[in-house]
């Protein structure tokens, strides 16, 4: 075959080529140091420009531009002054080369940043130069070192990272909180190491303990203290309120990841004491049993012990064995109620009751399509709040961004420096607060659908096969504020029933009386709040009304 038949193929070769090396004399410099400290003492910064002026002179480079120049952590590539910086080389045509101190002033991230310098020499035909460690990228050899320089870097954070986590352990253990101060206190030497924190509990800490007595000790609802915080000041919503609640730091115990399967006595002032902490949440805390049956805290044989209540009294029953028979039975502890029943035909009476509330394998699409449409309608207001959040914080972020930048070139001294780095810093905190608690995005929910409908699907099954943990979980879920037993009636009823279960009922008797009318049709089938007979609770939580009466 002759080149010139082969010449008609040239269209199919492959044009995935290397990029030369640009020919061009043009570098930019980058400088960074890791923190404040770095960059105020030493003058870290002065001698890595000092050093990179030097090589470019010394090669006869022409520096066109400067980067960094401020502190960026290197363990993540997202940095404003970085991505300024590869932005810039990649947009000019002339820009030949990067040249930095060293190869982990331009990335600790490993193989992250040797990808990036690949990336903008295959790409690009931009060289990244250290100063230091000098290589010549452009060959095999020169490559590889340079990329073993950034694993090193790599490597380096890692080791300071374990050091750092150990020193942090040992500070736990001698009851010294190195996380960010809980609400309710402050702390009066910040900045210092966490060996010399000292913390005051604040006006804020004053309502919580306020809050503390009153779900303890009047049993209040948690939606309820939450409102009543919000009034007095103290903006608070009941999830998080429910984590305090749950936070042994206010009665001075300390529980960290970093230590699993251990606590320590904290050297800070708790909030409240351990007795009222327990009040909480164990609610079998130091209560007095009585003579002639044994309470049962955790037995696989009453699993809807305190979460039945009387429904005369609205006190919730305990479980106890009668060893003569060999059987269990829920008591209404309540002095002149006294209502008793053998857990069995309870536990009968709840398993009718659930069974109300678990989806026909047929209606499982169907449920998953119409609840999306609920759960985004139900949490509209939710969404929006969480995209102000969000706005918030990346107005916040731009006034520290600027306020440093500003510093870092001496436009403003110190002073002013620190006070409004401090107010911003505290806003940012606070906005990241709130949006860690209003944690709801569009993959939670697809999230949530996914797990409701395929626990929905099997939760008699899943509720029965469960310990005496996994059957509270399931039970709670499904009715937020447990069931009530009726002595007389010999009844298990509900009040409320969390709105994601609830719907399953009228979508079962709808989807069965349009088939019988022989009118269904997946692209037709109403959206759930317009079916009748349904419609979402107007009380705060995603419960909805929904009495249901069965007998054992």
């Amino acid at each position: 075959m002759s080149n010139k038949n082969l010449d008609r193929f040239l269209k199919f070769a492959n044009k995935n080529v290397r990029v030369p090396i640009r020919n061009s004399r043009d570098v930019v410099i980058y400088t960074r140091v890791s923190s404040r400290d770095q960059m105020e003492n030493g003058a870290s910064l002065d001698t890595q420009m000092k050093y990179c002026k030097e090589f470019a002179r010394r090669k006869e480079l022409n520096v066109v531009a400067f980067f960094g120049g401020t502190y960026e952590s290197a363990k993540s590539d997202d940095r404003k002054e970085f991505q300024r910086m590869i932005n810039y080389v990649k947009r000019s045509k002339d820009v030949a080369a990067i040249i930095v101190y060293s190869y982990d002033r331009f990335s600790r991230s490993g193989n992250n940043g040797a990808m990036i310098s690949e990336d903008l020499q295959k790409k690009y035909g931009v060289s990244t130069l250290s100063v230091t460690q000098e290589v010549n990228p452009e060959n095999a050899t020169g490559a590889f070192q340079r990329d073993m320089f950034y694993l090193f870097g790599k490597f380096d954070n890692t080791q300071r990272t374990e050091k750092s986590i150990t020193g942090m352990r040992e500070k736990i253990r001698d009851g010294h909180w190195v996380w960010a101060i809980p609400i309710g206190y402050k702390n009066l030497n910040r900045g210092q190491t966490a060996d010399k924190h000292e913390l005051i509990i604040t006006e804020q800490g004053e309502l919580l303990r306020q809050a503390f007595h009153w779900k303890a000790e009047r049993d209040m609802p948690t939606v309820d203290i939450a409102k009543r915080l919000t009034n007095q000041g103290l903006k608070m919503t009941d999830k998080k309120l429910s984590k305090i609640f749950q936070n042994p730091f206010y009665c001075g115990v300390l529980t960290s990841s970093l230590l699993p399967g251990e606590v320590h006595r904290g050297k800070h002032i708790p909030l409240i004491t351990e007795e009222l902490f327990w009040k909480i949440n164990d609610p079998n805390h130091n209560r007095p049993r009585k003579k002639g049956y044994k309470v049962q805290i955790h037995n696989d044989r009453l699993p809807l012990k305190v979460f039945t209540k009387c429904d005369d009294c609205g006190a919730p029953m305990t479980g106890y064995l009668v060893k003569k028979k060999g059987l269990y039975y829920y008591k209404c502890r309540t002095k002149g109620c006294g209502k008793n029943r053998n857990a069995d035909v309870v536990k009968q009476g709840f398993e009718s009751l659930l069974s109300n509330f678990q989806l026909d394998r047929r209606y499982q699409d169907i449920l998953a399509a119409q609840m999306k449409k609920l759960f985004f309608k139900l949490n509209e207001d939710k969404l929006q709040e969480l995209k102000a959040y969000k706005a918030n914080l990346t107005e916040v972020t731009g006034k520290l961004e600027t306020i440093e930048e500003r510093f870092a070139i001496g436009e403003i001294d110190r002073p002013i420096f620190e006070k409004y780095h401090l107010k911003y810093q505290g806003e940012k905190l606070e906005i990241e607060g709130m949006l860690e608690n209003a944690s709801i995005s569009s993959s939670n929910l697809e999230q949530c659908v996914e797990y409701t409908v395929d626990l929905s699907g099997n939760l008699l099954k899943m509720w029965r096969e469960a310990d005496v943990l996994g059957k509270q979980n399931i039970q709670s879920l499904v009715f937020p504020e447990g069931i009530r037993y009726n002595r007389e009636k010999d009844e298990v009823r509900t009040e409320r029933v969390n709105i994601y279960f609830s719907v399953i009922p009228t979508l079962s008797a709808h989807y069965r009386e349009e088939k019988e009318k022989g009118k269904y049709s997946k692209n037709t089938f109403p959206h759930l709040v317009e079916l009748e007979g349904f419609e979402p609770s107007s009380r705060e939580g995603n419960y909805a009304p929904s009495t249901c009466l069965v007998k054992p």
